[in-house]
C-alpha cells in the first residue's frame, strides 16, 4: 500500500510538471532582400517583386522594398550586353516593364537591382545570368476524371530534345486562372533518364478536385535553368516535415542572387496547350 501511494504521488507530480507554461524568446535574424521575378519568351509585361525577410513566427506580410532601381539586361553568349529594359515601380515593391517584352531563345538574361537600403546600409544586387532555352511543343494534353468524377488528372506528351540536357516545369490554369501558384503545386522533371525520347507523362498534375465539366484547362510546359530546378527541389524538401522529428533547423534555399539576397530570377520559355473537361 505504501508503494502505491508513493507511485501515485510521483505520477501526479509528473503530470503537474507537464502543465508548466514555457515562453520561448527567439532571436531575430538579420534582414535580407528577397527577389522574385522572371523573363519568359511570351510577349507580356515582365515583373520583379522585392521584399524583405521577416521573423519565422511573424504573422505579418513581408515588408515590400520601394525606391529601388531595377532593370533586366539581355546578353549574348559572350556576355556582351545587348538590351536593357528598365522597370518601373507600379505598386510598392512590385516592378514591371513599361510594355510587353519578350525574351529570345539562346540569349542570356539577368536582373540588376540598385539602391536597396536595409537599415543603414545601401546595396546593389544582380542575378546570375541564365540562358533562355526553347520549350518543345506539347504533342497531346489529356484530362481524365476518376470513376466518381470528383478528381482529375492531367497527362502531357512531348518530344525531348536529344541535343540538350533539359529541365522542365509544369503549370496549369483553370479558365485562365493559374492554379499552380505556389512552389508546392508546381511539377518539375529532369530529362536525365529520358533524353531524346518521346514522353507521355501520366498524371503530371493529379488529384485535382476543383474542376467542373466545361472548364478550360491550359497546361504550360517550360524549359527552366538547372539552377531553378535545384531551387524547386530544395524548396520542396524544406517544406516537407522533418524526419526524424528533431532533425536540424531549416536552411534558406540557395537562389541565384548575389550579395546575400534570397530568391530567384528565373529565365524560361513556355509551350502551352488547352483542353476542356468533358464526360468520358
Amino acid at each position: 500500500m505504501k508503494r502505491k501511494i508513493i507511485l501515485f504521488f510521483i505520477v501526479g507530480l509528473i503530470i503537474y510538471s507537464c502543465k508548466e507554461k514555457i515562453d520561448l524568446t527567439l532571436d531575430s535574424s538579420y534582414v535580407r532582400l528577397v527577389v522574385e521575378g522572371a523573363v519568359t519568351d511570351e510577349a507580356r509585361v515582365q515583373s520583379v517583386t522585392l521584399t524583405l525577410t521577416s521573423d519565422y513566427l511573424s504573422n505579418k506580410p513581408s515588408p515590400r522594398v520601394s525606391g529601388a532601381m531595377v532593370k533586366i539586361v539581355g546578353m549574348n553568349q559572350s556576355g556582351q550586353q545587348e538590351t536593357v529594359m528598365p522597370l518601373t515601380e507600379s505598386e510598392p515593391g512590385f516592378y514591371t516593364t513599361q510594355g510587353a517584352f519578350k525574351g529570345i531563345a539562346g540569349k542570356w538574361y539577368k536582373v540588376v537591382i540598385q539602391n536597396v537600403t536595409i537599415g543603414n546600409t545601401t546595396k546593389d544586387y544582380e542575378s546570375y545570368p541564365e540562358m533562355l532555352s526553347l520549350a518543345p511543343p506539347i504533342d497531346s494534353l489529356l484530362l481524365k476524371s476518376n470513376s466518381t468524377h470528383d478528381k482529375w488528372n492531367i497527362s502531357v506528351s512531348f518530344h525531348d530534345n536529344e541535343a540538350t540536357h533539359d529541365f522542365y516545369m509544369f503549370n496549369y490554369s483553370r479558365n485562365g486562372i493559374m492554379q499552380t501558384d505556389t512552389i508546392s503545386k508546381i511539377a518539375y522533371a529532369s530529362d536525365e533518364y529520358f533524353n531524346g525520347q518521346f514522353l507521355s507523362l501520366e498524371r503530371v498534375h493529379r488529384g485535382i478536385t476543383d474542376l467542373e465539366y466545361g472548364d478550360t484547362v491550359t497546361e504550360y510546359l517550360s524549359v527552366i535553368p538547372e539552377r531553378f530546378y535545384k531551387f524547386l527541389v530544395a524548396a520542396n524538401a524544406e517544406a516537407e516535415p522533418d524526419v526524424p522529428l528533431f532533425a536540424g533547423p531549416p536552411a534558406n534555399v540557395p537562389g541565384n542572387i548575389n550579395n546575400g539576397a534570397l530568391g530567384f530570377f528565373n529565365v524560361y520559355s513556355v509551350s502551352k496547350a488547352s483542353t476542356i473537361a468533358k464526360h468520358r
